[in-house]
């Protein structure tokens, strides 16, 4: 629609809408056209006042662009806009600029900015011959005169016709065969004419499909009490010749579980198979009635009752409801389905059915048994039903019916596909000629990946069937509106008409438009455009034709590439995949079999690396018309006219970091206007040079000390752009240069980066750059011990930083904030002992009062055992090492505690136990209660025995000085005695710093010192 301008304001347009647009206002994402470039929409204002501004996404629209006539454009016409592979109609060639959006799972990326991500797509003018009848009326010039005189001889002229129509057919397929021999003329795609496409899905024997009906039963409204005096129920079935009424007529009010049982009689009166369920909702206060029956019915208009709801059906049962966790096969609906045959039927849910396993229920749900397991995993994309923001999903649970050959998951059976049954009367004493039958048509539900032979359908339209014991219902086959598989191979479908002359244009189907070639289920697929989700439907909501015709099928000729030529260049399919870009695979085969076939030259060569880096090179001789470095964010386009074609014009697009090739014919960087020769480089990235064509290319390496100038005769660069850089497509090159290089040379693959691009740091000359690295090697025995460190500053071996000895874990996030106290896990002063060796050094400090840090071996001197050491700065209040008794009892057994009262008030904040020896076997459990006898405090820390047992762990105990605290260990469950052989405890207040104590620091003063004197100090080291 063309829109009415008034005017611009830097980023704004003022636009004055239309008439015939006041009901499609503008919304976000529409692109508004002015002089041929496109503004995005990105800001639209609330309301829809006339005039109203837009925002679009360009900085500073040009001057020249006031009062501009301008148009509003909209993507109606993309498919799968929201997928890897979206597709689009257009209606006239040309260049179309789409923006990229990324999907990380749970969110879109929104495109905005001029450095959005955007793609470039070239629609070219290609006219498609269709309905071309051959008229052959000429051969009756070349017959007797006789055949003039034979009435209606246009019979045998459209005979002819038809004859001369499927040999000019095969004879183009032959044709196209012929060029395939060579590469010359092998063609990127082969077409095939008058291929047909059936939606038909026939059943091979009727007579094996087995049927598996589900019935969803009539639920009434939840109640709390039951008053039916002069009331009642209408039904309303096939099955039944008139409606049925069911009158209550008890005194009220009625106690729920004798009304069941009155409506379950009345109803088995007029069929056996009613049964009437009562379902609690709220014990003793709610309940729900459920009606079902082996066939479909409906509550009618006519029903007074309050208690159930007219118009309700017993078909399929459906809803909306919502997957719940942890599992990941549950599934919770709105309904109870207390009493209700599930086996064997199916959950459908996004047209993919699921089999049930069973149905189970959950306190915490508000409906009894409405929770429905699954034999397979839910989608993901039925979140789990924990989050409250989470929305439902339709569902339904249906039956299925049976097939013997079908395979209606990969035959591509769908939801809303036609299914059609015949019901035949069988009886011994009809002949079959005389049995009748005919024919019920229902839908499909889904289908089902696990059951691909079962298919869950609508049984209401057979209801009526299904319960006569004359009648057989079987399946005969099926008819897919949605989907319909090709093969592989398939690219396009142009068109697809019902009849080879159709009558009228408008009933052909064009794709893209009315259908869509997508893959589904793992396959390759027709989608048509047959109101899916409620959108337009191009049947219009009548039975698809059972065959479609298509004039032309592309089928992708690749494969036949490979195996006559790719091959044998070493050129595969999947090996071009891997490299950036989107070069033509027969492009490629043909330029690296140029290459190879014309010898290993410096061109030829770079011809090859260039190919197989993903760079543009140019496909045909032709002529530049245009290069634009600013075509998108980061890259640039070039177009190429070929000359034996004018009418082609080739895109190229190329990192706009890196600039065009030289021409070698001017010498100068290629420029509009210019020629390019088939297979020449189009693009820099990529460079080939040895001493002749450049006598300083190994310069660099020389001053390195890594290469000797007489090697320069043997050895040449193979130079590629980090712009241009991909391992795969890098070791695609390697092999090339390696097979066809004269063997008495070797190449140098090198990586060219730049170091000052638009994004980096400039480098002057005079900057010296040094790297160095150092490898330290450390090995300890305590080293799997809690992450224990023996050194200070052990770097962290998972990378992030080092841990050292004075932190209680190794999170380097999360270091100890000196002086603050805290428990020291490992090293020096850790909690736990491991086996080491004691290596002593005495030394007579002579140096004054302070202890120098590291003097000697180690700091901390005094401190001989770091569970119950008595040496100067120990924090241990209360100590034990004992032999422990031969069994532990469940009243435990007391250590005796070195002291025995508390020498000072404080809080008790660290615990640290060992048991040396083996529990035993089923009898790990054991508890540790630290008391406070004097004020009748405790905690209790329960652990697990294992062979030599070491706890570390923190408690808040207060004492007072004088108190008496025990530590007592206790078995767990009954009696038992392991082999322990010593225990060894320290429970103590908490840690504070050591090392270097007699300095001066800002937040303790002046710390004690130690006198002059002879001292003697410890380190605990690895064997």
């Amino acid at each position: 629609p063309e829109l009415v301008p008034t005017g611009y304001t830097d980023q704004f347009f003022s636009a004055e809408l239309a008439l015939q647009n006041t009901a499609e206002p503008i919304q976000l994402g529409d692109v508004i056209m002015v002089g041929g470039t496109p503004y995005t929409v990105s800001y639209v204002p609330a309301g829809s006042t006339v005039p109203f501004y837009v925002l679009v996404e360009h900085k500073q629209l040009p001057d020249n662009l006031f009062a501009a006539p301008y148009k509003l454009l909209r993507q109606a016409g993309l498919s799968g806009a929201d997928t890897a592979k979206p597709t689009f109609y257009p209606d006239v060639s040309g260049f179309y600029l789409f923006d990229l959006r990324v999907f990380d799972g749970s969110l879109w990326s929104t495109p905005d900015g001029l450095d959005r991500a955007t793609t470039l797509v070239n629609v070219l003018s290609n006219p498609l011959p269709r309905g071309c009848t051959p008229n052959v009326n000429f051969l009756f010039d070349y017959l007797s005169d006789f055949w003039q005189l034979v009435e209606d001889n246009e019979k045998l002229s459209a005979f002819w016709s038809a004859i001369a129509q499927v040999s000019a057919t095969e004879l183009f397929t032959l044709w196209q065969h012929e060029y395939s021999k060579s590469i010359r003329d092998i063609q990127r795609t082969f077409a095939r004419r008058w291929l047909h496409y059936d939606t038909v899905l026939g059943e091979p024997i009727p007579e094996l499909t087995r049927l598996h009906p589900v019935w969803s039963g009539v639920y009434s409204v939840p109640f709390t009490e039951l008053r039916m005096n002069t009331r009642r129920l209408v039904l309303s079935s096939d099955v039944f010749e008139e409606d049925q009424v069911i009158n209550f007529t008890s005194l009220d009010p009625v106690a729920p579980e004798p009304f069941r049982a009155g409506l379950e009689r009345t109803l088995r009166a007029l069929q056996d198979s009613f049964r009437v369920t009562l379902i609690e909702l709220v014990p003793g206060t709610t309940w729900v009635l459920r009606i079902d029956a082996g066939f479909a019915f409906t509550v009618t208009s006519s029903t007074t009752t309050s208690l159930f709801t007219a118009g309700s059906t017993s078909g399929v049962l459906s809803g909306d409801g919502i997957r719940v966790g942890p599992s990941t096969r549950t599934f919770q609906v709105d309904v109870s389905l207390q009493g209700l045959d599930l086996s064997e039927a199916f959950l459908v849910v996004g047209g993919v059915a699921y089999v049930v396993d069973r149905v189970v229920t959950d306190p915490i749900d508000p409906l009894p048994y409405s929770r429905v397991v699954v034999r397979e995993e839910l989608p993901t994309t039925i979140a789990d039903g924990t989050d409250p923001g989470t929305p439902t999903a339709a569902y339904s649970i249906t039956g299925w019916v049976q097939s013997e050959l079908l395979d209606f998951w990969h035959g591509l059976v769908t939801e809303g596909d036609h299914v059609d049954f015949e019901v035949v009367e069988e009886s011994d004493e009809l002949a079959p000629a005389a049995q009748t039958a005919l024919t019920v048509a229902t839908v499909a539900l889904g289908a089902s990946e696990s059951h691909p032979s079962r298919l869950p359908v609508d049984f209401v339209p057979l209801s009526a069937y299904l319960v006569q014991p004359r009648l057989s219902v079987r399946l005969a086959g099926l008819v897919r509106r949605g989907r319909l598989p090709i093969d592989p191979l398939v690219v396009d479908v142009p068109t697809l008409q019902e009849k080879i002359v159709p009558e009228e244009d408008l009933s052909t189907l064009r794709r893209n438009l009315d259908f869509y070639i997508e893959e589904f289920r793992g396959g390759n697929s027709l989608r048509f455009v047959s109101g899916q989700g409620g959108g337009p439907d191009v049947f219009e909501g009548a039975r698809p034709p059972k065959r479609f015709w298509a004039e032309y099928t592309y089928l992708d000729n690749r494969p036949t590439i490979e195996d006559n030529f790719g091959l044998a260049v070493g050129l595969t399919q999947d090996q071009l995949a891997e490299v950036p870009g989107n070069a033509d695979y027969l492009s490629a085969v043909t330029g690296i079999l140029y290459a190879l076939t014309n010898g290993p030259t410096l061109r030829n060569l770079r011809i090859g690396t260039q190919i197989l880096l993903g760079l543009p090179f140019a496909e045909e001789d032709g002529t530049i018309v245009e290069i634009r470095r600013d075509l998108l964010s980061s890259r640039g386009r070039m177009l190429i006219r070929d000359q034996k074609n004018p009418e082609i014009v080739r895109s190229y697009t190329f990192p706009k970091i890196l600039d065009p090739e030289v021409n070698p014919a001017t010498g100068q960087l290629y420029v509009e206007g210019d020629t390019v020769a088939r297979f020449a480089p189009l693009i820099e990235g990529a460079t080939v040079l040895d001493y002749v064509k450049d006598p300083t290319w190994f310069q660099g390496m020389l001053n390195q000390g890594v290469f000797y100038e007489v090697q320069k005769y043997h050895t040449f660069l193979v130079r590629v752009d980090s712009q241009a850089f991909n391992l795969s497509a890098l070791l695609l090159v390697r092999n090339f240069i390696l097979r066809v290089k004269p063997t008495y040379t070797n190449p140098r693959f090198v990586v060219r980066l730049y170091a000052s691009d638009e994004d980096g740091d400039e480098i002057s000359l005079n900057d010296t750059v040094v790297s160095s690295g150092v490898l330290k090697l450390d090995d300890g025995l305590c080293r799997n011990r809690l992450g224990s460190s023996t050194v200070f500053d052990e770097p962290r071996a998972a990378g992030g930083g080092y841990r050292n000895q004075f932190d209680s874990d190794d999170d380097p996030a999360t270091p100890p904030v000196w002086p603050t106290a805290e428990t020291v896990r490992w090293a020096f002063d850790k909690e736990f002992l491991c086996p080491s060796d004691i290596v002593e050094f005495s030394s007579e400090v002579t140096l004054g009062p302070i202890l120098k840090y590291d003097e000697g071996l180690v700091f901390d001197a005094g401190v001989e055992d770091p569970y119950y050491g008595t040496g100067t700065g120990d924090v241990s209040m209360f100590s034990a090492d004992e032999v422990p008794p031969g069994t532990i009892t469940t009243l435990g057994h007391t250590l005796t505690f070195t002291p025995a009262t508390a020498t000072s008030t404080d809080v008790l904040r660290i615990l640290r136990f060992i048991a040396f020896g083996y529990p035993v076997v089923g009898e790990e459990s054991f508890e540790l209660v630290l008391a406070n006898v004097t004020q009748a405090t405790s905690e209790v820390i329960p652990f697990t025995a294992r062979n030599n047992t070491e706890i570390a762990v923190n408690v808040s105990l207060a004492v007072t000085l004088g108190d008496t605290v025990t530590l007592t260990v206790r078995a767990v469950g009954a009696d038992t005695s392991p082999t322990w052989s010593r225990f060894l405890c320290s429970v103590g207040a908490a840690f504070a710093w050591k090392f270097d104590m007699g300095v001066t620091d800002p937040f303790y003063g002046v710390a004690p010192g130690y006198p002059v004197g002879t001292y003697r100090v410890t380190r605990q080291i690895a064997p």
